[in-house]
């Protein structure tokens, strides 16, 4: 690692960015903190600087780099940057630069470097200022491109970076739906690319090349520093966290100096939390296996009249970990206590007040764990993940109406034939009667004057989806005109693991940008569209959180 100083050269009209201060004239550059490489980057930018002061009282210039068709976000951008920057400092010490910078860039790419991160044109112009985004390369100046990695041990900078940013700003303001919908999309993340026995410890993941990598390296591991901090405590937690970037801030840390760092804050042998969830692959299965219900003759005064016995079973090998029995009682209520599983088979005596309607296990979703299919709410990934898959074109000769399906037809095919290692996709006959889907997941094209056996398909949503000619209803809300698309996905009745996902638009208009992004929105059980714009978005059911109900209250 080296410090620089640099002098740069450019065409009259272009301006160069690099790392560190830039002087007066904009040659000179000054790389005052150690980094592991130098990267410059020169193109006819539009600059735009804002001297700002962080609520802590540091000093940081804000800037961006954009080409002139973008340079009417400037502002945008540097609100959010100051916006992240006021977020993270307390949490992770001073920024460790002079200046961040937004930088626009002639090819795809999202990329934090040290004092600015580098963003594709595409990116820029799709308002690239979420807490997934901007806020997650911000972040990275502190974890990466401050506190750097030690490769030869894995990659743990992308999960710390994922917890504080993708998920911990959520908490941070106070949204706590979008945070306990973060943490369950994690769990999703993993459960739907990750099949059991085709798993890799967290500690061999070393950069993402596929969804399996991303579920690894982002998604169990942002959720690994989660239950360190339910294992640690909020206060102890954080002090390990500021004392990450106190103590490393321009040095190399890997998963063996996080393990000393954190036992020496909190005063704990963590040895056995980091082979859990560090060195060894998988992740908890957890069943609700029994649970009975006895009257409790407690001394007198005492409101606790029923004794509940719980008893949850793990699959395989048992770990280790705290999580949360949640009893639903009459009117809403609800009682929540903490246990903390450890053998195959664990048991709790707890007593409560009054008879309990339900009891949930990790209702909140804090323990990572792994999700069955058949328990998911249906959605594209399922189809996507499923080892049988079969594409239903319409059954209507190819007309304007059914060209964006034909296209959609062709890319997947294309697409395979590039990953030969996944199974390949069925064509359905377009000559099949009505009611014969085929096993495994179905992707169905059109609606049911296209497609002789959606209906058949959408029976798994019951009452809840309607298809007519002109629109659709969806959960009871008509949509109706020819910008309309649907994007829907059912439960096969008759195989719970997999699902059948319909796409039906009222126009080829209305198909055709859908069609081109299908898989971009894959983590939904329905999405609406108008003129290729989401306006609506859900999920059905899920059995996520293991739960027993009772028949009588």
């Amino acid at each position: 690692m080296a410090t620089y100083d640099v002098a740069i050269t450019v065409p009259e009209g272009w301006t160069a960015v690099t790392q560190g201060s830039p002087q007066p004239d904009s040659t000179q550059w000054v790389v005052a903190s150690r980094s592991e490489a130098l990267t410059v980057v020169a193109n006819r930018f539009v600059v735009k600087t804002r001297s700002w002061r962080a609520a802590s009282g540091q000093a940081i210039q804000l800037a961006t780099y954009l080409f002139p068709e973008e340079a009417a976000l400037s502002d945008e951008y540097l609100d959010a940057s100051a916006r992240y920057l006021d977020a993270y400092i307390p949490i992770l010490g001073p920024y460790p630069f002079s200046q961040f910078a937004v930088v626009e860039n002639f090819f795809p790419s999202g990329l934090g470097m040290p004092s600015f991160t580098l963003l594709g044109s595409g990116v820029i112009k799709r308002h690239y200022i979420q807490p997934y985004a901007l806020g997650h390369e911000i972040v990275h100046s502190w974890i990466g491109n401050g506190v750097f990695n030690r490769v030869s041990e894995g990659n743990w900078v992308e999960g710390l970076t994922t917890y504080l940013a993708n998920y911990y700003y959520h908490e941070l303001t106070g949204d706590q739906a979008q945070a306990r919908e973060q943490r369950r999309h994690m769990l999703l993340g993993y459960s739907v690319y990750i099949r059991s026995g085709d798993d890799y410890p967290v500690e061999r993941f070393s950069q993402k090349h596929d969804e399996k990598d991303n579920a690894i390296g982002y998604q169990k591991s942002a959720m690994v520093f989660h239950l360190l901090r339910q294992e640690l405590g909020d206060a102890t937690f954080w002090r390990g966290i500021r004392q990450l970037s106190d103590r490393y801030l321009g040095k190399v840390a890997g998963w063996k100096e996080l393990e000393r760092l954190f036992e020496e804050v909190a005063g704990l042998d963590l040895r056995w939390f980091f082979a859990q969830w560090i060195e060894r692959a998988g992740a908890p299965e957890l069943a609700i296996t029994g649970l009975q219900l006895y009257p409790l003759h407690g001394t007198a005064g005492d409101p606790r009249t029923i004794e509940a016995v719980v008893q949850v079973q793990q699959a395989g090998d048992a770990y280790q970990a705290p999580v949360d029995l949640e009893f639903e009682l009459a009117g809403g209520r609800r009682h929540v206590v903490r246990v903390r599983v450890r053998e195959g088979q664990d048991r709790w005596v707890v007593p409560l007040s009054e008879r309990p309607l339900a009891v949930r296990l990790d209702p909140d979703i804090h323990l990572f764990r792994r999700v069955a299919r058949s328990d998911m709410p249906p959605m594209l990934n399922l189809y996507v993940t499923d080892g049988v898959r079969t594409v239903v074109p319409p059954s209507m000769p190819s007309t304007e109406h059914t060209s964006p399906f034909t296209e959609l037809v062709q890319r997947i095919m294309t697409q395979e034939q590039a990953k030969p290692s996944i199974s390949p996709t069925t064509i359905f006959p377009s000559e099949r009667r009505e009611g014969q889907l085929p096993n495994g997941s179905v992707l169905m094209l059109g609606g049911p004057l296209d497609n002789v056996v959606a209906m058949d398909a959408l029976r798994g949503c019951g009452e809840r989806i309607r298809v007519t000619e002109s629109g659709f209803t969806v959960q009871g809300k008509t949509y109706d005109g020819p910008g309309m698309a649907l994007l829907v996905s059912c439960r096969r009745d008759d195989q719970p693991d997999s699902v059948v996902t319909m796409l039906y638009g009222t126009s080829p208009q209305a198909l055709g940008r859908v069609a081109r992004l299908l898989f971009f929105y894959g983590w939904q059980s329905y999405v609406v569209f108008q003129d290729g714009a989401v306006v609506a978005r859900g999920d059905w059911e899920d059995k996520m959180s293991p739960e027993v109900r009772f028949d009588q209250p």
